[in-house]
């Protein structure tokens, strides 16, 4: 009788095939940590509690608590829904929202700021080579 085959077992097998197309076996760790969403000081600068959140989202307020206390990871589906239920756009989501934005800076800055700090974005494309010329 055949013993179950794991999906790590088949990893190994992979790792072992010789075959120069076959795709290579992708190691995970445990020191990957995702980015940080910033979903407790939204609630905060939006004045919502956890409860109020969670009858936004259609949703109990457990949810929320994991989601709030890391125990439940985000998804780009529970990410697109808690941006809309605190009127932001997913990516504000990564930033604290007292921070102000990029275009909110530039929108500060008096034609001379804006002039070395395009004299600086420049600079630095072109040191790092990132440009696509």
């Amino acid at each position: 009788m055949r013993s179950a085959v794991s999906i790590s077992d088949n990893a190994l097998i992979l790792r072992r095939c010789d075959n120069p197309r076959m795709p290579t076996r992708i190691h995970h760790t445990n020191h990957r940590r995702p980015a940080h969403v910033y979903l407790r000081e939204w609630l905060e600068y939006r004045a919502l509690t956890a409860e109020q959140l969670a009858g936004r989202l259609e949703t109990s307020k457990s949810v929320v608590s994991k989601l709030l206390n890391g125990r439940q990871r985000y998804n780009q589906d529970w990410l697109e829904r808690i941006a809309y239920a605190l009127n932001c756009e997913v990516p504000d989501l990564y930033r604290d929202p007292t921070a102000p934005t990029r275009q909110e800076l530039l929108d500060r800055a008096t034609p001379e700021q804006l002039k070395q700090i395009i004299d600086f974005a420049d600079y630095l494309i072109n040191k790092t080579g990132s440009s696509d010329k």
